[in-house]
């Protein structure tokens, strides 16, 4: 079968909308799909948060990926195209990551206590060596982020599993603590 080239695109999730503070193509993300054998083919991302993702029209199955430090990664598995007189031609894909979470800044792909404690202990930080506690990308681990974290707080992002369950306290110490230490109050207090 004579081989073509299939384009799978995609939006960035609506958390990341409002969590990015510099237009998507500048964000550190990574946007790629992969193929069974391991292959990876690089994405692009434009300015609006479209991302386009070139791969070759075959009987292969990719999986879509999604990557942004300070968020729940998503992936999804597609077919991208079927066999047709011969030749296997590239069929319309459109994915919507709808679950890159803010928040997780420990990569654990659940948003807890232990990324709040992590924000805390990091709060102030500006160029911060772990780039996820840095959720809007603005250079400094701030209210921001905490307030992203505190949106999002025991949430689980697609990838988390079933066994993985969100932590809501340290020992005795809850959101409103860890909050505090800080000097903010929980919103709607």
């Amino acid at each position: 079968m004579k081989q073509r080239k299939n384009l799978l695109k995609g939006t960035l999730a609506a958390s990341l909308l409002f969590s990015a503070s510099i237009p998507f193509m500048y964000l550190q993300r990574r946007e790629f799909a992969r193929a069974a054998d391991g292959t990876v083919y690089q994405g692009t991302m434009d300015s609006k948060g479209l991302f386009e993702v070139f791969v070759p029209a075959d009987r292969k199955a990719y999986t879509v990926c999604v990557e942004v430090p300070g968020h729940t990664a998503e992936y999804k598995n597609v077919l991208a195209s079927i066999g047709v007189d011969g030749e296997y031609r590239g069929i319309y894909v459109r994915i919507n990551p709808e679950d890159n979470l803010a928040g997780d800044v420990n990569q654990d792909q659940i948003i807890d206590i232990r990324d709040m404690n992590e924000a805390v202990e990091n709060y102030g930080e500006q160029n911060p060596e772990n780039p996820n506690l840095d959720i809007n990308q603005d250079g400094v681990v701030n209210e921001t982020d905490v307030r992203w974290i505190e949106k999002n707080f025991l949430s689980k992002g697609p990838l988390a599993g079933n066994g993985n369950t969100p932590k809501e306290t340290i020992g005795k110490k809850g959101l409103a603590d860890f909050l505090k230490m800080i000097g903010l109050a929980p919103k709607g207090e």
